[in-house]
């Protein structure tokens, strides 16, 4: 499959990625702004916010695109030889540690919940290999939906979330609240004991299931939170699954489950406006809504731990919830664990 993507020069490329099976695709057959119910197979996304871009980062990126790619595939997943990187250059994040802390210590009114986000920058002695990094993750994340959109050579955008949006199956859907962190090495029973994780979890869990009333028959949530694992840290899980009303479209799952409170905060509206301004650099497709649809089945997925590559730079993102009982430390540390996978 990779090689087979890689092989041909034609471009904008695609990939998705489950445990069980990989959807590669490139160039284009058909191509939407919304997705169209009945053309398939169908892989897209949208920007993270509704608002203008603040800056050229994510310019060769469409702000929403649904394709139809002119040629793909569909196999079973495969596991390539992890390749580590050559070291960086140097590192800076956005924003830095005195920055972040000035954000978190001036606070956010009225908001009882804010996913604040920072971008880390990489550079490199030279331009790095998309293929490469494509093949690192499908190794190193197992468990976890891999996306990937490659609009021209030496740039795409790629990562490996936990976390899937919802999950389509005729007129039944399926989604869960993931929130609340700790790191592997730490004993997992202590996020069912932590009152601020489960504050933050709980958040995630009120909206979910808020949304899903609106366009669902019947809601039925797990009892209680799971614990699971993502590669080096530990998260709490509720389940919920619904039984869809007759007409609704994934285009409609997507505007009404777009952004959860695992990736911008609650209330939502306030949260949004608040993190548009106060974070330093445009989130474009990170944290957002990344899918592929087939006849019958949808899976779209949240476009966290991701990175954006452009030549001989790498740009890591990052989110970390604050709630209260959150501390600068805490959550600064939080943000260091879940790009350390991309550290290779």
């Amino acid at each position: 499959m990779i090689d087979w993507l890689f092989d041909d020069d034609t471009y904008p490329k695609f990939l998705f990625a489950t445990p069980q099976f990989i959807f590669g695709g490139y160039g284009i057959k058909a191509s939407f702004e919304e997705p169209q119910k009945g053309v398939y197979p169908l892989i897209g996304f949208r920007d993270f916010f509704p608002f203008k871009r603040k800056s050229d980062l994510w310019s060769l990126f469409p702000s929403k695109m649904w394709t139809q790619p002119a040629s793909y595939r569909i196999e079973s997943r495969v596991y390539p030889v992890i390749e580590p990187l050559e070291k960086a250059l140097d590192r800076k994040d956005f924003p830095d540690k005195e920055s972040y802390t000035k954000t978190f210590q001036k606070g956010f009114e009225g908001i009882e919940k804010i996913v604040l986000a920072r971008k880390t920058a990489l550079r490199f002695a030279s331009p790095l290999e998309a293929k490469h990094l494509i093949n690192n993750h499908l190794s190193i994340f197992r468990s976890q939906d891999i996306f990937f959109f490659m609009p021209e050579k030496g740039v795409a955008f790629m990562g490996a979330t936990p976390e899937r949006l919802y999950e389509r199956k005729e007129d039944k859907i399926y989604t869960a609240a993931i929130a609340g962190t700790l790191p592997i090495d730490q004993n997992p029973n202590t996020l069912l004991k932590s009152k601020k994780d489960l504050l933050e979890h709980q958040f995630v869990v009120k909206d979910l299931e808020e949304k899903l009333l609106k366009v669902c028959s019947e809601v039925t949530l797990s009892p209680q939170p799971e614990i699971i694992t993502s590669h080096q840290l530990y998260h709490l899980k509720t389940g919920l699954e619904g039984i869809l009303k007759p007409g609704v479209e994934d285009k409609d799952l997507i505007e009404l489950l777009h952004p959860t409170s695992a990736v911008s905060g609650y209330p939502q509206v306030s949260a949004l406006e608040q993190l548009y301004h106060v974070e330093p650099f445009d989130r474009g497709l990170y944290a957002a809504p990344f899918a592929l649809m087939m006849d019958g089945t949808t899976l779209a997925s949240v476009a966290i731990r991701s990175i954006l590559l452009k030549n001989d730079h790498l740009y890591l993102f990052a989110g970390s919830g604050l709630v209260e009982g959150s501390t600068i430390d805490q959550e600064w540390n939080e943000l260091n664990h879940k790009i350390s996978p991309y550290l290779w």
